[in-house]
């Protein structure tokens, strides 16, 4: 247990160290504070766990979990040539929205669910991180099929509204 941690904590160094953004403000942070930089790092992010668990700022804690990194990670794929992480990111997206517009319908029935919030960070995680692939299951065995399902009557409706917008001119 104590190796994988030290894994742990290595990698996170790791990842830090590897910018060198990044590395300057973690070399001046360890210099004022005499800490590893990993150690503060794990530190301020056990506090907003704390925070979920609590139901302190949950709603905003959660929708920045589900927002903040993705953000950054689609923009670096975007950057990037390889098309691969673009269609990942893009699929999470389709799933997070679709679970957004599902979660506005229900957020009344929802909220009365013990650990609601704790629930939610632990699917945005499990949607967000490449290891579980859990926004590609979400899309082809739910989101996709029952797209595919409306398509028809989805074009039908963009049909009516183009129509009805066009002006004559």
């Amino acid at each position: 247990m104590s190796s994988s941690i030290t894994t742990i904590l290595d990698k996170i160094r790791y990842q830090v160290f590897k910018n060198h953004i990044t590395k300057k403000y973690a070399e001046f942070i360890e210099e004022r504070t005499k800490v590893h930089v990993e150690y503060i790092l794990v530190a301020l992010a056990f506090i907003p766990l704390l925070l979920v668990f609590y139901g302190i700022g949950a709603n905003t804690i959660t929708n920045l979990v589900g927002f903040i990194y993705p953000l950054y990670a689609t923009i670096i794929s975007i950057e990037t040539t390889e098309k691969n992480d673009d269609t990942e990111w893009l699929i999470y997206w389709v799933v997070y929205g679709f679970l957004g517009v599902i979660e506005g319908f229900v957020e009344i029935l929802l909220y009365w669910i013990p650990f609601y919030y704790p629930l939610k960070l632990t699917l945005l995680l499990w949607l967000q991180l490449p290891q579980f692939g859990g926004s590609k299951i979400v899309y082809k065995s739910f989101v996709l099929p029952n797209f595919k399902k409306a398509e028809d009557k989805i074009d039908e409706a963009l049909n009516k509204v183009a129509k009805s917008l066009k002006v004559d001119g």
